[in-house]
């Protein structure tokens, strides 16, 4: 029959119960092996309780490992998107850019005529030289200087648009020479 200990509740195996109910008719070297005992399986006790513990602290571990990874992930994935958008932001650009100088040189190497007007777009000319990607278009007009009443200087404004949303425009002084 197994006894139970006052102060910690735990129950003292069969054996511990014999020597703790005779210890004192031992020496004091008897005492000393009882209290030893009764040491090491206290010991050996919270050892198993640190042991659980330790399992749960080795989850607890994991679990927070994966969340950093996870966030790290997250970071790099949403690093890679933004550069990709940006890519084809500039992408997008860069066309506009060359368009919109197209466009430019196509007004300049004809006459001049006084404003307000639209000028021809390159995407619209049969004999263009010059080649507009799909879903880009490309409008040029020209307009009066603001405050000016002289026709013989112009502004000329360059519009590109891709899908209908509008990336570049692009404006100069032109004058009748």
């Amino acid at each position: 029959m197994a006894i139970r200990s006052k102060d910690r509740n735990e129950e003292i195996p069969p054996a511990m119960e014999y020597s703790a109910s005779h210890s004192r008719s031992k020496t004091s070297a008897g005492r000393a092996r009882s209290v030893l005992t009764l040491l090491a399986q206290a010991f050996l006790a919270r050892l198993r309780t640190v042991a659980l513990d330790s399992r749960g602290g080795l989850l607890l571990e994991t679990v927070v490992a994966v969340i950093v990874f996870a966030l790290i992930g997250t970071t790099v994935l949403v690093g890679v998107s933004t550069a990709r958008r940006s890519g084809e932001i500039v992408d997008k650009q860069s066309i506009a850019e060359n368009v919109a100088r197209n466009q430019m040189e196509y007004l300049f190497s004809r006459a001049y005529k006084a404003p307000p007007l639209s000028y021809a777009s390159i995407s619209d000319l049969p004999d263009n030289d010059f080649n507009v990607p799909s879903g880009f278009t490309v409008t040029a007009t020209a307009i009066l200087r603001s405050g000016s009443t002289d026709t013989d200087l112009e502004t000329v404004r360059v519009t590109v648009n891709h899908l209908g949303e509008q990336v570049l425009v692009v404006e100069t002084i032109r004058g009748r020479n």
